[in-house]
């Protein structure tokens, strides 16, 4: 047996730090993770799985004219330290679009180490355009010290050389040239470590209700990041869990980038806490569907969990998405599509046919190594 090798991952949301502790555990290696997030609960997942000694807990970047001068400036630094003094064989990243792993990436190649990227959304699929105003603010702050960003979307940074995704079939061919592709794994790893998690997250399975007709309603920051107005949203949710309410207890994930007020006044609901990643919920409650705007989570669960996924992003945006037709389960186009999909369903239970996923992770994991 040689050396272990030095793995870091980088993080920012709940769902990202999941998967990196189920593949860490998996590598049985040095494993690291650099967690950045504007949700102090991410970062302290990230430590409370990865343990103090081998993570380190970083803000995001904003974008105020302070940050943008020193603040920021200062965090990447940070990251660039790390990384160096660490000398990681391999860097597994989430995302090659955004400054902190744009940072890390520079750093790590400069160590000759290895760039990976996992798929954790939909983006990845989108095709390369340019957004020409955002592309000369890029170019003016790299003249103080910010990394390149080679492009808005998803993996189009050179450096990253081996993807893991759940579609190859829909994956752009020119991102395809002089990479290494293989499949995300697939199921879920074992209770045991599931059950870990849960603890670590703090979803408290004995207070919550079991219903054998539920719904996960998976909340997204429509009005918080005005793709709709907030009286407008309002009025939209209320029509959804009036429809949902009919025939399903319903239960709500808020986005943690969510303004959670708009959840306040729900009656008869339970609301998960922030901090529970989605992708682990149906692990733990038998709900017969997910609904959603356009939610990679619900997407995700479709996959893992053989789960019905319905997706209300026409409800409120009229705007087509560049990945509907990749997206796993049903679009709906108005509120009486909606109740006659879920009609359907009363008489479906939440008993699913879960992929154990231990042996696609081994697998998985045994790609990376040899790498």
């Amino acid at each position: 047996m040689g050396e272990p090798q030095k793995i870091c991952f980088v993080a920012s949301s709940n769902y990202q730090v999941m998967m990196a502790y189920f593949i860490q555990i998996y590598l049985k290696q040095e494993c690291y993770i650099i967690s950045y997030s504007i949700n102090e609960r991410v970062n302290k997942l990230a430590e409370e799985l990865f343990t103090a000694e081998r993570s380190l807990l970083l803000p995001r970047v904003k974008k105020d004219l302070k940050s943008l001068l020193w603040d920021n400036r200062k965090i990447f630094r940070k990251a660039s330290d790390f990384t160096r003094n660490l000398a990681p064989e391999k860097v597994i990243v989430f995302k090659d679009n955004d400054f902190m792993n744009a940072c890390i990436i520079e750093e790590s190649v400069k160590s000759k180490a290895k760039i990976m990227m996992l798929q954790e959304g939909l983006g990845i699929y989108t095709k390369h355009r340019i957004n020409f105003k955002r592309k000369m603010i890029q170019w003016a702050l790299s003249f103080i010290g910010y990394p390149k960003i080679y492009s808005d979307m998803q993996a189009m940074h050179p450096a990253v050389k081996w993807i893991a995704i759940n579609d190859e079939g829909e994956f752009p061919e020119y991102k395809k040239t002089g990479r290494t592709i293989v499949p995300l794994p697939a199921g879920l790893p074992p209770s045991k470590y599931l059950a870990s998690l849960a603890d670590a997250v703090d979803i408290r399975l004995d207070d919550v209700p079991r219903y054998e007709k539920s719904i996960l309603f998976l909340g997204q920051p429509l009005s918080e990041i005005n793709l709709v107005d907030k009286d407008i949203e309002i009025r939209y949710l209320e029509r959804v869990f009036k429809i949902i309410k009919e025939n399903f207890t319903l239960f709500v994930k808020p986005h943690p980038s969510e303004d959670l007020s708009k959840y306040t006044d729900l009656q008869n609901v339970h609301v998960f806490n922030e901090s529970a990643p989605a992708e682990l919920l149906p692990a733990f409650f038998p709900f017969t569907a997910v609904v959603s705007s356009s939610s990679s989570a619900g997407d995700n669960m479709a996959l893992a969990f053989q789960l019905p996924a319905f997706y209300l992003h026409h409800l409120t945006i009229k705007k087509r998405l560049d990945y509907e037709k990749k997206m796993n389960g049903t679009f709906i186009y108005s509120y009486e599509q909606l109740k006659t999909e879920l009609s359907v369903l009363k008489e479906r239970t939440g008993e699913r046919n879960i992929a154990d996923g231990d042996i696609s992770y081994q697998r998985f994991a045994s790609q990376i190594l040899n790498y």
